[in-house]
């Protein structure tokens, strides 16, 4: 049986010494049949500070089935 997984955005403040705080947006895999629970996913982080770019990736890879 083959397992749906589910991409979302999420959002995190990150501190860097060069740059002091910022916010970043990532990328959350789980599998459909576990969403509530977090300890089947995978969290990419820091992918871009700009979330609309992150949210059009998320987009595409639930559309396309990855």
């Amino acid at each position: 049986m083959e397992r749906t997984i589910i991409f979302s955005t999420f959002q995190e403040i990150l501190y860097h010494p060069d740059l002091g705080y910022y916010t970043t947006y990532g990328i959350e895999a789980a599998p459909f049949c576990s969403l509530p629970d977090t300890e089947n996913r995978l969290q990419i982080h820091d992918i871009s500070i700009r979330r609309y770019e992150v949210e059009c990736l998320v987009y595409r890879m639930n559309m396309g089935g990855l």
